[in-house]
């Protein structure tokens, strides 16, 4: 028979954040709040060198690092908020998209994935 603390303990626990099979464990690694996947908005083919791209959150700016393995270029790790994502290239017009928000996940940020389809710039040689 189950006396009534019994019964409130695992309430207790679910509510603390605890699971019944124990407290949440986090990894270390730092994950990136953005990731963006430049392309060519006409042939969609992925553009990489002479990206240059960068994530602001009022005074804070972080560069997007890359490429990685993906193609995509990388930032904002463990950083919530919201932010404006920018890439240019020099032979596309710049991209520009308001209002990204990252937002914090149990462990780590929820990583927001973006593609930044660039339009080429008319070439005048």
């Amino acid at each position: 028979m189950l006396r009534p603390a019994q019964l409130v303990f695992p309430a207790i626990v679910l509510l603390a954040g605890c699971s019944l099979f124990g407290p949440t464990l986090c990894t270390t690694e730092a994950r990136p709040g953005i990731r963006v996947v430049v392309v060519d908005a006409v042939t969609n083919a992925s553009i990489t060198a002479g990206v240059l791209a960068a994530a602001h959150d009022g005074a804070f700016v972080d560069s997007l690092r890359g490429p990685f393995d993906s193609g995509a270029f990388s930032g904002v790790y463990e950083r919530s908020g919201m932010y404006t994502v920018e890439v240019v290239h020099p032979h596309y017009q710049p991209w520009t998209l308001d209002g990204v928000r990252v937002r914090s996940g149990e462990c780590h940020v929820n990583t927001v994935n973006l593609r930044a389809e660039l339009v080429a710039t008319p070439y005048d040689g």
